[in-house]
């Protein structure tokens, strides 16, 4: 699991999902409260329009130290051959700060994939 740090006084924080290669990909992007089974956050998204795949985080910045931001995936490739691969990444950015990633990679079998990524935020000392 990835761990992007932040700034708890800074700005505020996004989160972007991509999608590497050229397939169809969906996602169901959750912000969990820490220690929590409560979803403070849930976006849903594809590749396959013009909207921005970039969210904020809630306000205040320091209550998100903690929690978990969980990315479910689904991509397909429309016309498949085998030895096919996927790429997946979430963006961290926070104010003028170097963004930081987090990309998973692999083969398409069966025209399909479904990589799930989590990513623990925690808030630098």
């Amino acid at each position: 699991m990835k761990e992007f740090t932040f700034n708890p006084a800074g700005d505020r924080i996004s989160i972007g999902v991509e999608f590497g290669y050229v397939h169809i990909g969906s996602y169901i992007l959750r912000l969990w409260e820490a220690g929590s089974n409560t979803v403070v956050l849930q976006r849903r998204g594809n590749n396959q329009n013009p909207d921005d795949d970039t969210y904020l985080l809630p306000l205040p910045t320091k209550h998100n130290d903690g929690r978990l931001i969980q990315c479910q995936t689904a991509i397909v490739a429309p016309d498949w051959k085998p030895g096919e691969r996927y790429s997946v990444r979430l963006i961290f950015r926070q104010g003028n700060a170097a963004p930081q990633d987090y990309e998973i990679s692999g083969p398409i079998s069966e025209a399909q994939a479904h990589p799930e990524l989590f990513a623990l935020l925690r808030a630098s000392s």
